[in-house]
């Protein structure tokens, strides 16, 4: 009678050990994550996506080389954030990637030949998931002209202020109270009447 106790006691413990791992292998289970890229405008790729699970740690990034492809990620169950930057030219400094709040700086005056778009969401991963991001501008570009430069004047020159340095990961503005100077290029428009000295100012 002992000898049939004791096996009872250990299938049942067989048992709970088994539904144990089940339970822990649906906790853990994968599922492939996939991103496609949207864009209104012309965006300068390519694009660099940073994946952070809900502890904030960074758990991938990947570079999507056009807008008309897509890349996958495998991951676990959880929730996670996403975060696309294009543009990223070389006048910018790109963000190691440790923390959302790490910075894209512009790395000179302020001011840059590329235009930085960005776009990002959240997610709840519980399957395999497409998502698609649309990315906006994250900088402004600005248009000026000057007209009427008195001939003694022989440089001109633009200042704005003020203007943000950098962007985080999650899209926070930062850097602010900075001041942004560019030169002015002469351009001389001729009509059938008159020759009239402009200044025209353009950067991003």
């Amino acid at each position: 009678m002992r000898h049939l106790t004791l096996l009872a006691l250990l299938l049942f413990g067989l048992q709970a050990c088994q539904q144990l791992d089940d339970e822990d292998i649906v906790q853990n289970s994968t599922h492939t994550l996939t991103l496609r890229t949207r864009a209104g405008e012309a965006i300068d790729y390519p694009a660099y996506l940073y994946i952070f699970n809900e502890t904030g740690q960074c758990v991938d990034t990947q570079t999507i080389s056009s807008a008309s492809q897509s890349v996958s990620s495998t991951l676990p169950n959880g929730m996670y954030s996403l975060f696309v930057f294009a543009g990223v030219g070389n006048d910018y400094q790109r963000p190691s990637g440790n923390a959302t709040t790490d910075k894209i700086t512009i790395k000179t005056s302020n001011k840059a030949t590329t235009a930085l778009s960005a776009g990002s969401q959240s997610i709840n991963l519980t399957s395999d998931t497409n998502v698609d991001i649309a990315l906006q501008y994250a900088v402004a570009r600005i248009e000026a002209c000057i007209t009427n430069v008195p001939d003694e004047y022989t440089s001109v020159a633009f200042k704005l202020s003020p203007v943000y340095s950098a962007i985080t990961l999650n899209g926070e503005y930062t850097g602010t109270g900075q001041t942004v100077e560019t030169s002015c290029s002469l351009s001389v428009k001729t009509t059938t009447s008159y020759v009239n000295k402009n200044i025209k100012l353009v950067f991003i």
